[in-house]
């Protein structure tokens, strides 16, 4: 964490800040979102903006590294984990009904023998009818594009918060929850 977490401040000093040449604009870096119903809090890590035709484009940007042989793996298939897109899910719902944006970008460093500093984006979007989370596409920094059909519905992650504010409101402990990776045959 502490290395991402300097990486992450790395790329915001020396590179995205200085982006409004091209104007992209940094509205503001570590920004407080949450909601009350069920009761979360999280600090995006940027709220960016480019001046387009019809006006101001708001985006939020969210910083991952990626180290090692995982590293390799995700640039050979650069796709989301589910905690990930919980996460900017989150984040851009709460924004969506702060009527901000409903657009993110994960920006993935990579950090490995074989891919060090490489970059990935992915776009996402929230849709509000399904309260979902849609990762599209991902962009690699040598110019090759994959489309992603990753959904995530964020209603199980936001019912799961509501249980354990109860408990936490009973000073009572929930029962543990596991979710094998992969179905479990006979």
């Amino acid at each position: 964490m502490l290395v991402g977490n300097a990486v992450e401040d790395g790329i915001v000093k020396t590179l995205l800040s200085r982006l409004h040449f091209v104007g992209w604009h940094i509205i503001g870096t570590q920004v407080p979102v949450g909601g009350s119903n069920p009761n979360w809090d999280g600090y995006l890590d940027l709220l960016m903006a480019r001046n387009t035709e019809t006006g101001w484009d708001k985006f939020v940007v969210e910083i991952k590294t990626k180290s090692g042989y995982g590293a390799d793996l995700f640039w050979q298939k650069p796709e989301p984990s589910p905690e990930y897109m919980t996460q900017l899910g989150l984040y851009l719902r709460d924004l969506y009904h702060k009527g901000v944006t409903d657009h993110g970008i994960f920006l993935f460093v990579l950090l490995s023998d074989n891919h060090f500093g490489q970059l990935i984006t992915i776009n996402s979007q929230y849709d509000p009818k399904s309260d979902s989370i849609i990762c599209t596409t991902a962009d690699r920094m040598d110019g090759t594009s994959y489309t992603l059909e990753t959904t995530l519905c964020l209603t199980g992650s936001l019912e799961r918060w509501r249980v354990l504010d109860k408990h936490l409101a009973n000073n009572t402990v929930p029962s543990g929850e596991y979710h094998y990776k992969y179905p479990l045959t006979q």
